[in-house]
């Protein structure tokens, strides 16, 4: 996470810019509701700055924000300490404004609505009691250019010892991540979610999801709910059971204008390198959950890229789209977590509940516990069915790389026409004989 962790590095910094003739955008801070206790740190930012820069000081980010102090490109720097509940509401600087956390600073929350060019960035969010809000970061109304990165969130501050939690525990902490009501063009990114409920709810289009990690939840690790939106490079880990909901890792469904889920078209997502695992910590919980993988069941999805996804799930859905047109699904790795060949989790394709068929579907270069295709004009490529644990680097970590017992089968064996560049690790796909069937592009190394 980037932290403002060296007051006077920072200061040297600026110092260093106006010597070179630089005229850097300008620093403002922002002091906190309760400074953290013997913490001197505010004292020291501003006397490392007092030397180059007039570091005026509000009493929030709203405060901040509507004094039309601050200009594109200005810095307001949240001091260390407890802010509260973070709002931004209403704000469209024009250029752009940085909201960034020093090491420290921490609020109980954050809502943002109808507000563009701000990006949110490095600071702690957990609530110190009852959560306030559904969700830990809430975003509503007419909202664009939003960027929130960098984010610790937790469910509780000592939420990392979540293993070791009881169902009334997890109950009592019962927060999403993010909640995006609404949007375009939002970006969510490397943020850390840890024992959340769901960790990311987006109904943006257009949204950026990419870079996250979810360590911990207890519904579903991602809902993915916006037309053009894409989830890439993400980790999910970890996943318990604590009420009726049936988890899965990404969940889609289409709605119509009235929001009503089955109904309408979702279009354009893209799925592409991420990390799923039904469960990653060495130690057990006791009630660790049986995940689905990705899945859309209920409506239809038009436009689709899946790719490059590493799914460890039990469930039998590893990967199942139901209503699906006009889309890929390539070089994905779907395995049980034990490794064990069972004939599933699965990729499938097939009619969506009121019947909506799927077609022009490709499904090309994926290595899976079975692979079921039904519809009009679903092509069926370079698919192969796992044997069994020894065809993995290591089960019991959850290394599912190719081992040397299982490279015969994946390396070459994939249809070039459909495979990405890179794989999931973005290791470049071989252009000589052949790319690597599955997530994984062995190196030579590992060949």
């Amino acid at each position: 996470m980037t932290v403002i962790s060296d007051w006077k590095t920072l200061g040297l910094a600026i110092a260093a810019a106006l010597a070179a003739g630089v005229a850097p955008a300008k620093d403002y801070f922002v002091a906190p509701s309760e400074p953290l206790t013997g913490a001197a740190l505010t004292a020291e930012a501003k006397a490392a700055l007092a030397a180059v820069v007039a570091a005026d000081e509000f009493s929030s980010v709203e405060a901040a924000l509507s004094s039309g102090t601050l200009e594109g490109g200005d810095r307001l720097i949240l001091e260390p300490g407890h802010h509260g509940i973070l709002t931004i509401s209403g704000r469209a600087p024009k250029g752009g404004i940085r909201i960034e956390g020093a090491r420290g600073a921490q609020a109980d929350g954050v809502q943002i609505g109808d507000t563009a060019n701000i990006t949110l960035s490095g600071m702690s969010v957990y609530p110190r009691g009852a959560p306030a809000d559904i969700a830990l970061v809430v975003i509503a109304g007419d909202v664009s250019n939003l960027v929130v990165e960098n984010l610790d969130m937790r469910s509780t501050e000592d939420a990392s010892g979540y293993v070791g939690w009881s169902p009334a525990t997890w109950e009592s902490h019962k927060v999403d991540g993010f909640l995006v009501r609404s949007g375009d063009g939002v970006v969510i990114r490397k943020n850390l979610m840890t024992a959340v409920y769901t960790g990311i709810n987006s109904y943006a289009t257009h949204a950026l999801i990419e870079g996250n990690i979810i360590r911990g939840h207890s519904a579903d690790g991602m809902r993915l709910l916006g037309d053009n939106s894409t989830a890439r490079a993400n980790i999910i880990e970890d996943c318990v059971v604590i009420d009726g909901n049936h988890p899965d890792m990404v969940q889609m469904w289409s709605a119509d204008e009235n929001g009503t889920p089955g109904f309408g078209v979702m279009k354009n997502v893209v799925i592409d390198a991420n990390e799923f695992y039904e469960w990653r910590s060495p130690k057990r919980s006791g009630i660790e959950c049986v995940s689905q993988g990705i899945a859309i069941f209920d409506g239809r999805l038009d436009g689709f890229q899946v790719t490059n996804n590493l799914v460890a799930v039990s469930s039998y859905h590893g990967i199942s789209l139901s209503g699906a047109t006009n889309g890929i699904v390539a070089n994905n790795t779907v395995v049980n977590p034990g490794g064990v060949r069972l004939g599933y989790p699965r990729i499938m394709i097939d009619s969506g509940k009121k019947g909506e068929p799927s077609q022009n579907v490709v499904v090309a270069n994926n290595l899976a516990g079975q692979i079921i295709l039904q519809g009009a004009a679903i092509k069926d490529v370079g698919n192969a069915i796992y044997g069994g644990p020894r065809e993995f680097v290591a089960v019991e970590t959850q290394d599912f790389r190719p081992a040397r017992a299982g490279i015969a089968m994946l390396v070459d064996g994939a249809d070039p026409a459909y495979a990405p560049k890179t794989d999931l690790r973005g290791v470049s796909r071989s252009a000589d004989k052949g790319p690597d069937i599955g997530a994984f592009e062995l190196t030579p190394a590992e060949r």
